[in-house]
């Protein structure tokens, strides 16, 4: 069995012209991206505070692999691209929390997270 890593954000095409040639394709790290954006833009909706959880991801530089010409304004970007590394901290499961008392934020999150794997299913 042959399995794609970087397969991310591939169009219906992209993924199509794999069949029969790659048996599975790794999208986690677009989950993570995708995981990391709800969650940062609940946290602006609700007013929560996610400055511990952003400097953690920030200065851990787990984003450096992607982006080793960082500059202090690409800040933001970073927090996006690293965010699943820190999904097992106090901070997030803090937010995480925050998050609930307005909304059940597993719930939005498996929806948005179902759209991708639908995309990947129906191009395959």
């Amino acid at each position: 069995k042959f399995k794609e890593h970087n397969a991310d954000y591939l169009s219906s095409s992209d993924i199509s012209s794999r069949r029969n040639i790659v048996d599975a394709m790794n999208i986690a790290p677009h989950f993570g991206v995708i995981q990391t954006g709800i969650v940062l833009n609940k946290c602006l909706s609700y007013g929560i505070n996610y400055d511990d959880w952003a400097h953690q991801i920030y200065t851990n530089k787990r984003w450096n692999k992607w982006l080793y010409r960082n500059t202090e304004d690409n800040k933001f970007l970073c927090i996006n691209i690293a965010g699943h590394y820190h999904f097992a901290t106090d901070e997030y499961k803090r937010i995480i929390h925050e998050i609930n008392k307005h909304e059940d934020i597993c719930e939005t999150l498996v929806e948005s997270l179902m759209e991708v794997i639908e995309h990947y299913e129906n191009s395959f």
